[in-house]
């Protein structure tokens, strides 16, 4: 705040366009205490403006940090399915810069075939009181890359209400590997289920609640009873009809 009896009216604008508050003419000093006043109460809003500002920096920064080391794919979309973020690894996962992704549709990042159940779903859980939701279409959902190769994926959404914009946060994961690992696991299944039912001997097994769980074509032949009969059944119920002999092993 300047305080003069010589500061012409020029130099006092030109001293508050460079960074000053208030000037007071020595004629009318009856203004510097309001003017010192309301300095201070200005002064300490600036202060929480500035404080305000630098801890929404501070937590953008942080939220920039996360989307670049997160894992997962990661975009940010608007109502009309228009990408506005595009993390690191949706860079790595799809084959698009940021640059290139931002601002096109979602519907690039999909095969044709699930466009449309994808796009309605999106729409009814912008209507929908929930705020997070997992896409899932009637076939295996599936995420496409740039140069058009196609990969299973897993899609988890949440939404948040802005200036009366709904902004969508898509989570995608690639899940070929689980999927591989899946389908070993059911091809070594389906092998160990055959060479127990080809075994040339009786193959029974038992749960820790005693239920029979397997029960092959050999033991369906020596105690007269099927599969079907037998398997989810209490051991009791199945030694009785069993015989003794079977029924002394179980217990032991």
């Amino acid at each position: 705040i300047f305080v003069s009896g010589a500061i012409g009216e020029d130099v006092a604008v030109g001293a508050m366009k460079a960074g000053a508050q208030d000037y007071v003419m020595k004629g009318n000093l009856k203004r510097l205490a309001p003017a010192i006043e309301r300095e201070l109460r200005e002064a300490a809003v600036r202060r929480e403006r500035a404080l305000a500002q630098s801890r929404q920096h501070m937590m953008e920064a942080r939220y920039r940090q996360i989307l670049a080391i997160a894992p997962d794919a990661i975009i940010a979309m608007d109502e009309a399915l228009h990408i506005a973020m595009f993390n690191q690894a949706a860079e790595r996962l799809f084959g698009y810069s940021a640059d290139e992704a931002i601002g096109q549709s979602a519907e690039v990042l999909l095969p044709a075939r699930f466009i449309e159940a994808v796009r309605d779903q999106i729409r009814q859980f912008g209507l929908s009181q929930n705020t997070t939701m997992q896409i899932r279409v009637p076939d295996k959902m599936c995420g496409r890359r740039k140069n058009g190769t196609e990969f299973p994926a897993e899609a988890y959404v949440s939404k948040m209400v802005e200036e009366r914009r709904t902004i969508f946060t898509v989570i995608i994961r690639d899940i070929t590997e689980r999927e591989s690992i899946l389908a070993s696991l059911r091809h070594t299944n389906q092998t160990l289920d055959a060479l127990v039912q080809s075994s040339p001997v009786a193959i029974l097994g038992f749960d820790a609640a005693r239920r029979v769980i397997v029960w092959n074509g050999n033991a369906e032949r020596i105690f007269g009873l099927s599969a079907t009969d037998v398997v989810d059944h209490p051991l009791p119920a199945l030694t009785e009809v069993a015989g003794t002999q079977l029924g002394d092993m179980v217990r032991r």
